[in-house]
C-alpha cells in the first residue's frame, strides 16, 4: 500500500539519540570499608585508596547515595549504613563528574567536580591537564611540584597548594616521559612524597589524589591515587624504605634468614621476627639450618611497604632437606566495621577456603578463595564478627581443617596453612 499523508520516517542520526556524560568515584577516605555508590539506577563500588573506572551516564539529574553493609547480604537495606547522600546531581553532556569521597566516616566530605570533556584531537600537542585533591589527615596543607626528573626541588614553584579536604582547578602542564611528582608539607618544606620517574601522557586529563599512607614512617608520608592508572593502584613512593619480617613455618626447629644485606637471625619454629629495613628491588634470599643451605632464591623489596616473608618446607625431594619461601605485602589500615584478612598457603596442595557462620558447614557456600595454590592472597576486608575458617581440598569434597576466629574491627589477620597441614593465626604487627 502506498503511504498517505506526511510520514518523515526514522532518522538514525537524530531519533533516540541520548546525550552522554560520565562519572567516576575516588575513595580518599582512609577509615572506610569498601563503599557502594548508588548513582541513579547504577551501583558501583570502590575501596580505599582506589578509584572506580569511568562510567558512561545519560546526561541527566541523578540522586546518589554512598553506603556500606554490615551483613554478607549486600541488598539488605536493614543493615545499610549511609555515609552520605544527595539529590539532583547533574551529569552534563560530554563532561566527567568526579565524586571525591573525602573526610572520614564520622565526618564525610563529598566533593563533586565537573570537568568538560575535550577530544584528544582538540587538545594542544605536548600538553596535559592535571588537577589535585588532598585528604591527608597528617598534613593540614601540602605543596605539589611537577618537574623534569631530578630537577632541584628548591628552585621550583609549587604547581598547587592545597588545604586538607580541598581540590585544585585543572592545570596545564608539559606532557612527556621522565617527569617527577613531589609533595611537601607546606609549613616545614619536608618532602612527604616522591614518585620518581613517571610519564604524563600527551593530551591526558587526570586527577592525582593525596591520601593517608600506612607504610613505614607513615606519619611522615602520603600516598597518591592516580586516576589514569589501573582502577586498583597507587603511585609508589620512592622516598620511603621497604620493611620486612620473616617467619619460620617450615618443619625445621630453627632457620637463619638473610634477605639482601639484612639478617633476621635465628628464627624458631612458628616464630616471626620484628620488621627490619631491607633493600628494594630484586634481592637475594639465603636460608640456612646449622650452616647447611636450605634455600637460595630471590624476593622483591617494595619501597613504602611492610611485607612478610614466610618460610615453608619444600617436600618435593624428601632426600634433600630444603625450604621454599614466599612474601606478601602487609596492610595495617584501621578500617571501621571491618577486619583485614590475608591467607597464605605454604603447602603443595590446591585449596578452597571458606569463611562461614560459626557451626555452619560449607555446603551451598561460596568459597572465599577457590583453587588456591602455593602463595599468599591479597588483603581483603571481612566483617567484624565471629567466623569459622574452613580449609577444604580442591573440589571441596573434604574438609582439611578449621579455625574459629572472632574478627575485630580495625585489626589485621593472617592465617597460614603450612606444608604439614597446620592452620596458624598471625595477628597484626
Amino acid at each position: 500500500l502506498s503511504g498517505c499523508g506526511s510520514d518523515p520516517g526514522f532518522n538514525e542520526d537524530t531519533d533516540f539519540v541520548v546525550d552522554e556524560g560520565s562519572a567516576q568515584f575516588v575513595n580518599l577516605m582512609a577509615d572506610s570499608p569498601n563503599l557502594t555508590i548508588l548513582h541513579g539506577l547504577t551501583r558501583s563500588s570502590v575501596q580505599f585508596p582506589f578509584t572506580s573506572p569511568v562510567e558512561l551516564r545519560a546526561a541527566d539529574d541523578y540522586d546518589w547515595k554512598i553506603i556500606y553493609f554490615n551483613t554478607v547480604e549486600e541488598f539488605d537495606s536493614d543493615n545499610e549504613i549511609i555515609v552520605a547522600e544527595g539529590e539532583d546531581q547533574v551529569v552534563q553532556k560530554d563532561a566527567l563528574s568526579s565524586f571525591l569521597i573525602m573526610g572520614s566516616l564520622n565526618e564525610p566530605n563529598i566533593q563533586i567536580v565537573n570537568h568538560e570533556g575535550k577530544l584528544p584531537s582538540d587538545r594542544p600537542d605536548g600538553e596535559a591537564m592535571l588537577w589535585f585533591a588532598s585528604n591527608s589527615s597528617n598534613f593540614d596543607m601540602v605543596s605539589i611540584f611537577l618537574s623534569a626528573l631530578n630537577e632541584d626541588l628548591s628552585s621550583l614553584t609549587p604547581l598547587a597548594t592545597l588545604n586538607r579536604g580541598t581540590f585544585s582547578d585543572l592545570i596545564a602542564v608539559a606532557s612527556g616521559t621522565e617527569r617527577q611528582l613531589r609533595i611537601t608539607e607546606t609549613a616545614s618544606g619536608k618532602l612527604i612524597f616522591d614518585s620518581g620517574s613517571i610519564e604524563i601522557p600527551d593530551k591526558s586529563n587526570e586527577l592525582f589524589a593525596i591520601v593517608d599512607d600506612f607504610g613505614p614512617n607513615q606519619e611522615e608520608h602520603v600516598n597518591v591515587i592516580r586516576t589514569l592508572s589501573a582502577s586498583r593502584s597507587i603511585i609508589p613512593d620512592i622516598n620511603q624504605p621497604a620493611f620486612a619480617r620473616a617467619g619460620n613455618f617450615s618443619d625445621f626447629e630453627q632457620v637463619s634468614v638473610v634477605l639482601g644485606d639484612t639478617g633476621f637471625g635465628e628464627i624458631n619454629f612458628q616464630d616471626v621476627s620484628d620488621y627490619r629495613e631491607i633493600m628494594s628491588g630484586e634481592i637475594n634470599l639465603d636460608i640456612n639450618d646449622n650452616e647447611a643451605s636450605l634455600e637460595e632464591s630471590s624476593q622483591t623489596g617494595v619501597k613504602g611497604n611492610f611485607q612478610s616473608l614466610f618460610v615453608f618446607s619444600d617436600k618435593s625431594d624428601l632426600d634433600k632437606p630444603a625450604t621454599r619461601s614466599l612474601s606478601t605485602l602487609d596492610d595495617f589500615r584501621p578500617v571501621i566495621d571491618r577486619a583485614l584478612f590475608k591467607f597464605v598457603n605454604g603447602s603443595d596442595q590446591t585449596l578452597d577456603l571458606y569463611a562461614v557462620e560459626p557451626g555452619d558447614d560449607i555446603k551451598d557456600q561460596n568459597p572465599l578463595l577457590n583453587d588456591f595454590g602455593f602463595g599468599g592472597s591479597g588483603t581483603t576486608e571481612v566483617l567484624a564478627r565471629p567466623a569459622d575458617l574452613i580449609v577444604a581440598n580442591e573440589d571441596s569434597s573434604e574438609t582439611l581443617t578449621l579455625l574459629s576466629l572472632d574478627f575485630i574491627a580495625g585489626k589485621s589477620y593472617t592465617v597460614i596453612y603450612d606444608s604439614s597441614g597446620n592452620l596458624i593465626l598471625q595477628l597484626g604487627q
